[in-house]
Order: structure tokens, then sequence, then C-alpha cells
């Protein structure tokens, strides 16, 4: 729906990703940044659990604190977020991200 919303409605290319787990990792966003810079995308639709919130969330956050670091005036994606759970209304409401550390196996 929102890929046809996005794309038919509005005139936007989309690239779809998914979420392979309940929570997301660093290499989730890593992977995620990539598909941002080979795109040229301009914003990011989160639409889904907490954990989309959360993965969505923290690439913006990871892009800005490589874009202050670098001293670079690239422009960040802008977020938008559209929660379909509990978890996303919550999450979404936050200024964090979980993410798993798959090393420890905690968040």
């Amino acid at each position: 729906f929102v890929h046809f919303t996005l794309g038919q409605q509005f005139g936007l290319r989309t690239v779809e990703t998914k979420i392979s787990s309940a929570f997301p990792t660093l290499s989730d966003v890593e992977q995620r940044i990539e598909l941002i810079r080979r795109t040229g995308a301009s914003s990011i639709v989160a639409v889904g659990s907490g954990a989309a919130m959360d993965l969505a969330k923290a690439v913006q956050s990871e892009m800005q604190q490589k874009c202050d670091n670098n001293n670079s005036d690239t422009n960040i994606a802008r977020v938008i977020m559209v929660p379909s759970t509990w978890g996303g209304v919550l999450a979404s409401g936050t200024s964090h991200s979980l993410l798993l550390d798959g090393a420890e196996e905690t968040l």
C-alpha cells in the first residue's frame, strides 16, 4: 500500500527494504546507509513495528554523526514514521533506538 501510494499517487521513486529480525543490528544500519547513498534517497519512510522505527532513527542518527565528523554539508535523509503496531507507536515517540548487539546478544 505504501509503495503504491508513494509511487503512483505522489510520483516518488521508492526502494523497499525489510527487517529480517525483531531488532535491527548495526549491520542493518550500515546496509541501509549504503542503500541511501546508492539511490540518492532524500527521505526514509518507516512503516510497521518498533523495529522499523528504531532502524529509521538509527540510520538518520548515524548519517548525521558521519556528516558532523566530516564537516560535510550533505543533506541528511528526513524520517517519516508510520507505525502500525503499539510498539511502533511507542518507538516513534522516543529519540533513541534499540539495536541488537550480535556479539553480546544484548540490546
